[in-house]
C-alpha cells in the first residue's frame, strides 16, 4: 500500500462481552467452520490486521444484516 491508501473490509465484528452474540455468534462460527474460517472478535480483528502490518483507525456500528465495516491503513500512517 502506497500513500494514503486505505482498505475497507466488511465482516461480522462479535463485541467481547455482548451476550447477544452467544446464539448467533456460535451458528456463524459453524457456518464459516464449513469453509475454514471462523468468526472474530474485536481483539482478534485487531491482532489478524497487526500482524499484516496494518492498524484499524475505525470501525462502523453494526448495520442491519450484522457485519461492520472496519477502515484499515498502513501502520505507519
Amino acid at each position: 500500500m502506497k500513500g494514503r491508501s486505505r482498505i475497507l473490509l466488511v465482516e461480522i465484528v462479535l463485541e467481547p462481552t455482548s451476550t447477544a452474540n452467544t446464539a448467533w455468534g456460535a451458528l456463524m462460527d459453524i457456518q464459516m467452520m464449513r469453509f475454514g474460517g471462523m468468526t472474530r472478535k474485536i481483539q482478534q480483528w485487531r491482532a489478524l490486521v497487526e500482524s499484516a502490518g496494518l492498524k484499524i483507525i475505525k470501525i462502523w456500528p453494526e448495520d442491519v444484516g450484522g457485519d461492520r465495516i472496519m477502515e484499515v491503513v498502513p501502520q505507519d500512517w
